[in-house]
């Protein structure tokens, strides 16, 4: 049994940014060199075990890369299509273990009223599968923008009910 994380990228035949991404990423040297040191899978997202990876691993978009530890949990996620430059911004240092969670955690400690930086905790935790820290997460973005002046508190719900849906 290997200790090496696992990076997968989910996708779909009919995904149009998934097939500009393999285009863009996976087909170049530089999507080999982000693979390195990782177990690289690609899971068809309409396949029968595509279908089960995702009902494991909620996927509520695609294209998505997971990266999971050696014990299956997950270790992090990009998801959506973007440029080569800004996918290797966030994925490079999660294919080199580095776990933003915690730094996010800091981040909201020093600024708790953050809006944007609970909803991006709230996708986190939802991914990762901590349903109470969502629940928790939640609750507090509802709390803080009952008015939902910055749009964030209508979103939070949908996604939490878009993941819960998985």
């Amino acid at each position: 049994r290997t200790q090496q994380k696992v990076m997968i990228d989910v996708w779909a035949e009919h995904c149009g940014q998934c097939k500009q991404m393999e285009i863009d990423l996976w087909e170049t040297p530089t999507g080999a060199k982000l693979s390195e040191g990782l177990i690289a899978i690609k899971v068809n997202s309409t396949t029968p075990d595509g279908q089960a990876f995702m009902s494991r691993y909620p996927v509520t978009g695609l294209p998505v890369v997971i990266f999971l530890n050696p014990d299956g949990t997950e270790f992090d996620r990009v998801q959506g299509y973007m440029s080569t430059p800004s996918f290797l911004a966030e994925a490079r240092p999660i294919s080199q273990g580095l776990d933003a969670l915690p730094i996010m955690e800091a981040q909201l400690s020093a600024k708790p009223d953050s809006l944007p930086l609970m909803f991006a905790l709230l996708e986190k935790y939802l991914n990762r599968q901590r349903d109470d820290d969502g629940k928790e997460m939640l609750t507090r973005i509802l709390a803080r923008d009952p008015q939902n002046a910055r749009g964030i508190a209508e979103r939070a719900p949908g996604h939490m009910a878009k993941y819960l849906s998985y």
